[in-house]
């Protein structure tokens, strides 16, 4: 289980990074089409 962990731990840093700098630049609507597409991706 701490291995799972760690191996996440990297991408939930990354995703807060973003979400940090990108946060009041774009619109909801962008918003909410970048997150469709991201989880068809999955």
């Amino acid at each position: 289980m701490l291995a799972l962990y760690a191996g996440g731990v990297p991408f939930m840093v990354v995703g807060l990074w973003s979400g940090f700098k990108l946060f009041g630049r774009i619109d909801d609507e962008t918003f909410r089409k970048t997150v469709l597409v991201l989880l068809l991706c999955r």
